[in-house]
């Protein structure tokens, strides 16, 4: 009994951060989406000027955008602990 309350609440809990998952994707792709989609012939550009930049620039622009990321997860993160926390 113990352990059919346990799996259920692993379940919900996995159901939970597949769907966050899914829908962090899914605002991921329209943001991604809106360039070229606004602005073809400037989306188009900056891939050509993109694709000009040497391997170690453009790793650090997706480190960059990496950290930049985690940041902003970690400040949203520390808003939702501090909200439960009122």
């Amino acid at each position: 009994l113990l352990t059919t309350k346990i799996l259920y609440h692993l379940d919900t809990v996995f159901l939970a951060l597949a769907l966050a998952l899914a829908l962090a994707l899914a605002l991921l792709l329209m943001i991604e989406g809106l360039m070229p989609a606004l602005f073809p012939n400037k989306w188009r550009q900056y891939l050509a000027e993109l694709s000009n930049q040497s391997s170690k620039s453009i790793r650090m622009i997706g480190i960059s955008l990496i950290l930049i990321g985690w940041l902003l997860f970690r400040l949203l993160d520390f808003r939702a602990e501090f909200d439960k926390i009122e």
